[in-house]
């Protein structure tokens, strides 16, 4: 009892994480870090998958300690053994290294930035000052638009880079270190370059308070969300994730004077990834969704609760490196990741798919459920709370024994954890009180050498297949 209590304190401390306005630049660390490092475990050899554990171990545990630039260090330790890459060592010496710029969010016709390259921990050797460093500015397309080199030096002292011409856009910063034939990429940033971008904002700002009274609760929250969000990144030079600020903003002013904001939304959700805040009245929930491109009629649904520490980005950047998403948009599924906190969440999953319906035609028959960690316990909180509205549900990496398992045990459950995965005591025990109770579709996986995150990368084909075959049994 004292142990889960400990882990529970441990996990609420580590939620506070995204509040602290300091922290926003190791959350942005980790989240950058952690993709890569899932990319490279995807396909890695199983020794190297089993080896890559133990530094994944002391990433985790000081993430929870809140030790965030020596859970990135090991993050960086576990990526480099995945990934098993042949390195010199002045490019092992730049991997502690990122992009920084003076800002995310620049207006047009400015005519320059800083930017420079810092250690975001560290390390103990060395990159020649004679190496030389391109910074790329690209476009979605992945084409140059504009790019300076400087030597090393000049590099990390910092130089202000010119982008008086640069159309406004979002784009992606790059910066490549070669030296002696050899050359290194670092992680990119972004960058958006806004036309009138103060102008517009207050503009905007003034139109939403106009039309408040024809707006939705969820499209206001959602157009206040924004607009807060992009003062917040004139100001900061990095946020949680590469938000696409141009578009957004777009966007939100079609918002506050379309006839009908909530298509504008659903269109744009076809195209690629979405945010928005779903609200009645002052019960928010902000959530990231993208829907199939293709696929018409009624949209199955699919939910994912992210675990402590994380947010609605997770499970689109880190968690398998977006494996989850893509899985349920192969299905031609709406696939929904909302943001919880201490309270939980504000809008329990009924309510969230009663106000996406303003959106998309929705299958309420087919509404799935997956999380990770604390997102396991949210997951068996909104299946207590609606019995009847999954088709099936997942708990991964974590769980706890349930006192009334009879009012849940006819739902389709995929439990998973990993060997090494300190939720594996949790998940386990909700198994065992899913199949005392006579549960009939509960299925129980273990991935051994697996720890706490990776376990759900581990464990997405399995979960997916189980979900597959309650869609195909019942047809």
């Amino acid at each position: 009892m004292k142990r889960n209590f400990v882990l529970i304190v441990t996990l609420a401390v580590a939620w506070l994480v995204p509040v602290i306005v300091t922290a926003q630049v190791e959350r942005y660390e980790l989240g950058k870090r952690l993709r890569r490092f899932e990319d490279a475990w995807q396909s890695a050899t199983e020794d190297k998958r089993r080896e890559s554990a133990k530094p994944m171990i002391d990433a985790v545990n000081s993430f929870f300690g809140m030790r965030l630039q020596a859970a990135t260090a090991k993050l960086d330790e576990a990526w480099l053994v995945a990934e098993n890459p042949s390195l010199t060592d002045w490019q092992r010496a730049i991997i502690p290294y990122r992009i920084r710029l003076s800002k995310m969010v620049v207006g047009v016709g400015e005519s320059q930035i800083d930017i420079s390259l810092v250690p975001y921990y560290k390390n103990a050797g060395e990159v020649p000052n004679d190496a030389q460093v391109r910074f790329e500015l690209k476009n979605s397309a992945g084409g140059s638009v504009c790019q300076v080199t400087e030597t090393w030096q000049n590099a990390v002292a910092g130089i202000r880079w010119s982008l008086a011409e640069v159309a406004s856009g979002d784009y992606a910063v790059t910066a490549t270190v070669n030296f002696e034939g050899l050359e290194w990429k670092l992680l990119t940033s972004s960058l958006s370059i806004i036309d009138d971008l103060d102008g517009r904002l207050v503009s905007l700002e003034q139109k939403v308070a106009e039309v408040r009274e024809r707006l939705s609760d969820s499209v206001y929250a959602t157009a206040r969300d924004r607009i807060n969000l992009m003062n917040r990144a004139k100001g900061d030079s990095v946020q949680e994730t590469d938000f696409p600020f141009d578009m957004l903003l777009k966007e939100t002013e079609e918002l506050a004077t379309a006839e009908s904001p909530e298509r504008i939304l659903a269109t744009t959700a076809r195209v690629g990834d979405h945010w928005m805040v779903l609200a009645e009245k002052r019960r928010q929930v902000a959530v990231r969704f993208r829907a199939p491109k293709e696929v018409s009629g009624p949209l199955p649904v699919l939910f994912l609760m992210h675990g402590a520490g994380g947010s609605e980005n997770m499970f689109f950047e880190t968690y398998g490196s977006g494996r989850a998403v893509e899985l349920g948009i192969e299905r031609g599924w709406l696939v929904v990741a909302p943001r919880q906190g201490l309270g939980g969440l504000s809008l329990d999953c009924a309510e969230m798919l009663d106000l996406l319906e303003g959106l998309f035609e929705i299958d309420r028959s087919q509404v799935y459920l997956l999380g990770h960690s604390m997102g396991a316990a949210q997951v068996i909180r909104q299946v207590t709370l609606h019995p009847g509205l999954p088709k099936a549900a997942s708990a991964i990496g974590g769980g706890r024994p349930i006192r009334t398992p009879a009012t849940i045990k006819d739902v389709p459950w995929f439990v998973a954890a990993g060997s090494l995965d300190f939720g594996r005591g949790g998940a386990k025990a909700f198994y065992e009180s899913l199949r005392d109770a006579g549960a009939k579709a509960a299925k129980y996986e273990e991935y051994d050498g697996v720890e706490h995150m990776v376990i759900v990368q581990a464990a997405l084909d399995d979960a997916f297949a189980f979900f597959d075959q309650v869609q195909n049994s019942e047809q």
